[in-house]
């Protein structure tokens, strides 16, 4: 019988030969110089190739030489083409009804070269295309892990046996320049009003599941970066750079996706998902920070919780050098408002609420503690709740409260900037500005021994 091949694989005037499948005895697509004799053989022209002499039904290699390079490209005699090895560069443009057109699209918006061994072009601008895909590859696997550890390395996850598509680059020592082995791009420019999904523009969607009864975790991308010398300039698991070129400067939207983002979480499905983001200690290594912001990168805030969770901070973690560290300069604690009320406490507590107590120190338990202190390098001052017998001062009992203080200073009560009504030291008290004295002794008993010590307290004058 006779049969057109219709692969846009072959240059017109090539000579191309048709093989018996069967000259091979191993299945896959050959590479390299053909095995045994051709069937037929006919020289490409005017984009049209016909074997003729083909046995029906019986599957064939149409081969040929082009740039030094064997081109494969399998087909069945009374069928459609099926499959292909390339060795050298293929131009296939437009694999639609007209395949003389195509428009070649890049990364960016100017127009990239062309490609080196591959180019599919499919639709124009002109004349677009509809419902479908431009290229459909589909695996099913059962490769085993026995399989899998024998091609090695061991305890992989297949990225060279259990793969639909494998895609490589490698820079030279002579290559100076950013290489990638993957350029993905979508350019949107149509509209949808309708409230189903909105017409985005998406050049990735990685979709995993586990069913059945698989064991594995569903994981839709796995990024790794390894840094091999110190001379590199370092490196980042994965790079997300959002470039807002809309004239607009976005805020933050509390209740829904904020219109610019660098990342956008969401949990799905019929159950609650665990963490939203999480970071792990699985191969014995350290990140220095978790969560780190450079100089002038924020505006509002660094986090931001609208959540109704259970609780907003939650840390349970041992750490050394304090749970929550606020630097020098970096600002108030501000706890009851959105902006501070006074510009110099680094605490400040505020409510409009009938609260009783704002701020409460203690515990449940029967412990003495000083649940403030107050100090600088010279002196201090700290309140206090006792549980046992002269704690933090002598004479104390169980439940009783009070103030501490350094010795050999005073403790002052006044009006602010006016001079102090009540001073205590260690060894004595004054009242009205009067110096600590000591407990009067000897006095007379007599109206004027009792005034002598009342004066000398500086209770009456």
């Amino acid at each position: 019988m006779d049969f057109t091949l219709t692969a846009n694989v072959f240059p017109n005037g090539t000579l191309v030969k048709a093989y018996p499948k069967s000259n091979w005895p191993t299945p896959g697509v050959p590479s390299g110089t053909p095995v045994g004799a051709a069937s037929s053989e006919q020289t490409r022209a005017s984009d049209e190739l016909t074997f003729t002499g083909l046995v029906t039904g019986d599957e064939y290699w149409a081969v040929a030489s082009v740039g030094g390079a064997y081109r494969y490209v399998g087909f069945t005699a009374g069928g459609n083409t099926s499959s292909g090895s390339v060795e050298s560069q293929v131009e296939v443009i437009n694999l639609g009804s007209d395949w003389s057109d195509g428009d070649l699209l890049g990364a960016r918006l100017t127009l990239p070269p062309a490609a080196h061994k591959r180019d599919i072009r499919d639709g124009t601008a002109a004349a677009p295309v509809k419902l479908g895909v431009t290229e459909s590859i589909s695996r099913v696997d059962a490769t085993t892990r026995a399989e899998l550890n024998a091609m090695g390395p061991t305890g992989t996850d297949g990225p060279d046996g259990a793969s639909a598509v494998r895609i490589a680059i490698k820079g030279t020592a002579a290559s100076e320049v950013q290489v990638t082995s993957l350029a993905l791009r979508a350019w949107q420019t149509g509209a949808y009003a309708g409230g189903e999904a909105s017409a985005d523009a998406t050049p990735l969607m990685a979709l995993s599941r586990v069913s059945g009864a698989g064991t594995g975790r569903a994981i839709p991308a796995y990024f790794e970066s390894v840094r091999e010398t110190s001379t590199s300039g370092g490196q980042q698991g994965i790079e997300i750079r959002v470039k807002n070129e809309s004239g607009e400067a976005d805020n933050y939207v509390s209740g829904s996706g904020s219109k610019s983002m660098g990342v956008w979480l969401c949990a799905s499905g019929a159950s609650r998902s665990a963490a939203g983001f999480q970071i792990g200690h699985n191969f014995g290594q350290q990140f220095d920070v978790g969560y780190a912001a450079n100089a002038e990168s924020l505006v509002s805030a660094f986090m931001r919780d609208d959540s109704s969770a259970l609780r907003s901070v939650f840390i349970r973690g041992a750490h050394e050098k304090g749970a929550i560290v606020v630097n020098k300069g970096a600002g108030q604690v501000i706890i009851g408002r959105e902006e501070p009320q006074q510009p110099t406490p680094l605490l400040e507590v505020f409510s409009d609420s009938a609260l009783d107590p704002i701020v409460s120190f203690g515990s449940n338990t029967g412990l003495s503690q000083r649940a403030q202190l107050i100090r600088n390098a010279s002196g201090n001052m700290g309140a206090f709740v006792s549980n046992v017998a002269n704690a933090f001062l002598t004479g104390t009992a169980q439940g009783d409260v009070g103030l501490t203080f350094t010795a050999g200073k005073i403790l002052h009560v006044g009006a602010a900037t006016k001079a102090s009504q009540l001073r205590i030291s260690e060894t004595g008290i004054g009242f009205f500005t009067t110096a600590p004295q000591a407990k009067p002794t000897g006095v007379a008993k007599t109206a004027e021994g009792l005034w002598t010590a009342l004066n000398t307290l500086g209770l009456i004058a």
